[in-house]
């Protein structure tokens, strides 16, 4: 049996299907930073270089599953949505997972 997996474009969407019904669901987060290709520490130009962060949400439960993936090159933007999700974290049972178990947990689903 597969279980569905939808996208989402918010992670207000990943709020509300926990308000609804957090019985049963589990969320895997996993969060990264990372400089540009090429990039590399200390060097004297790099004042203009900006940090790419990225967040990826999977919300499990029973019927179907959200999926949320945002990179951000904002650190403001980046900063309001982690405060999100440690709200998230104080609501559902949560599991921080790194890039490659996120893609592997992808594997099973069937997309929406």
């Amino acid at each position: 049996m597969f279980i569905l997996l939808k996208s989402v474009e918010s992670i207000d969407e990943i709020f509300e299907s926990i308000k609804g019904a957090p019985i049963n669901k589990k969320l895997f987060i996993s969060q990264s930073e990372a400089y540009p290709t090429g990039f590399a520490l200390g060097d004297e130009d790099s004042s203009g270089t900006s940090l790419k962060m990225k967040v990826v949400l999977l919300l499990e439960s029973d019927a179907s599953s959200l999926y949320y993936k945002q990179e951000f090159q904002d650190e403001e933007q980046y900063k309001e949505i982690v405060s999100k999700i440690d709200q998230l974290k104080n609501i559902v049972p949560y599991e921080n997972i790194n890039e490659d178990e996120m893609m592997k947990k992808r594997k099973g689903y069937e997309y929406l």
